[in-house]
């Protein structure tokens, strides 16, 4: 349910635009999992799981993947 808590930070038009977004405006929203994870630890959520369920949801195990173009599946565990 919180895994989009960054969303929350990026602008309105950007989340609700109907269409392709413009590279600029996919890198504003490529933000979101890591403002989530600020947003996240401010609210006092410790728990390592979900604090890794939130930042780290769209990365991928071969790399490619955002926030944090994570190459190494064993970076997601710790």
């Amino acid at each position: 349910m919180i895994h989009d808590l960054g969303k929350s930070k990026i602008d309105w038009e950007i989340i609700n635009k109907n269409g392709k977004l413009t590279e600029k405006e996919f890198i504003t929203m490529k933000r979101h999992p890591a403002l989530g994870h600020e947003l996240a630890l401010k609210m006092g959520i410790e728990d390592k799981q979900i604090l890794a369920g939130i930042r780290w949801y769209h990365e991928k195990l071969h790399g490619g993947g955002y926030p944090d173009d994570l190459t190494d599946a064993r970076a997601l565990s710790e």
